[in-house]
């Protein structure tokens, strides 16, 4: 009777101890930041819930890189979270990283209080290779898929706010996916493609343009290990003439007119989109050593991306205003 007494008793002690619950206890979620070098540094961005009962108004986070402390931050909420609220903090940017160095954050007090449980206080971020630079702050990205895929993707800044997505957008055979940002310049920002319901974006890819060129490629791989690339903007929102390295364009405002001169003859397509990204004109043109001019005379006054893209392979994009008369 004794040893039974003693068995319920320690089933009970234990069973408490499973469902008892920290007054100050916070965790990592999730890290939104650039996982790549850009501008020379990298800033951590935290998902941060509070799972204690208290309300959580402070909590201390340290910064590791390769097993050293480089920092700690007394994060002071702006807004206080109550128990199983989320916030977004970001933090102080460390420097002199190089790609493989691995960088921690560690979760230590909350409201100057010991986080009473461990669990889900480390993140580690392991770098890749330092972010390109695209050459201007205008940036096409293109979602393209040779299978039924439904995906969000996601691009943010450096602090991770959301600055372009698309959520459950359905990709399929046939059919580009085209946006066009106009960005801030000298700016880092990140970009992120998840598919949705459990899918491995099969024959997807994401590619982000600039001045016609290629800046980062999202594919399949990176996908399914969870990668998130991402770029420097240029300083400049569009190159005088085409940015192609074969074909060459500029705006004759004076006519309201495109002008393209391809290195060689060879037939291509031209599409001008507006500000919002809507395909206002499209025709193919073909073209020789001489300069070709398209009349756009019929466009309304505003912001527009003209692209001319050959079965070559040869592409040029250009931003231009077309002026108020």
């Amino acid at each position: 009777m004794i040893q039974r007494a003693f068995i319920l008793l320690f089933v009970i002690l234990w069973s408490a101890n499973l469902n008892a619950q920290f007054s100050h206890d916070a965790r990592i979620e999730d890290d939104l930041g650039l996982h790549q070098v850009c501008d020379g540094q990298v800033i951590p961005v935290l998902k941060i819930r509070n799972v204690g009962t208290e309300i959580m108004s402070g909590c201390v986070v340290e910064t590791w890189k390769n097993g050293v402390q480089v920092g700690s931050f007394d994060w002071q909420l702006a807004v206080p979270a109550a128990q199983g609220e989320v916030r977004q903090p970001s933090f102080p940017a460390v420097s002199d990283l190089a790609p493989g160095d691995v960088l921690q954050m560690r979760i230590i007090s909350v409201n100057n209080v010991p986080d009473q449980d461990a669990s889900g206080n480390f993140r580690d971020i392991t770098l890749a290779d330092d972010a390109p630079v695209a050459a201007t702050h205008t940036v096409e990205v293109t979602l393209t898929s040779s299978a039924i895929n439904i995906v969000d993707w996601v691009l943010r800044n450096a602090v991770g706010a959301v600055v372009a997505q698309d959520l459950a957008l359905e990709l399929g055979p046939g059919t580009d996916h085209v946006v066009w940002l106009e960005l801030v310049p000298s700016t880092c920002y990140s970009v992120e493609v998840d598919a949705v319901d459990g899918g491995q974006f099969v024959g997807g890819s994401l590619l982000v343009r600039s001045g016609g060129n290629g800046v980062l490629a999202i594919g399949a791989s990176d996908v399914a290990s969870g990668v998130r690339k991402g770029f420097e903007t240029g300083v400049v929102a569009h190159m005088a003439e085409g940015m192609g390295e074969d074909v060459r364009m500029r705006w004759n405002e004076d006519q309201g007119r495109l002008m393209i001169r391809p290195s060689g003859s060879m037939a291509g397509d031209v599409q001008v989109r507006d500000a919002s990204g809507r395909v206002v004109f499209n025709t193919t043109a073909r073209t020789g050593p001489a300069e070709v001019d398209i009349p756009l005379e019929m466009l309304t006054p505003g912001v527009y991306i003209a692209t001319y893209t050959t079965g070559a392979g040869a592409s040029s994009s250009l931003r231009f205003v077309k002026a108020s008369r």
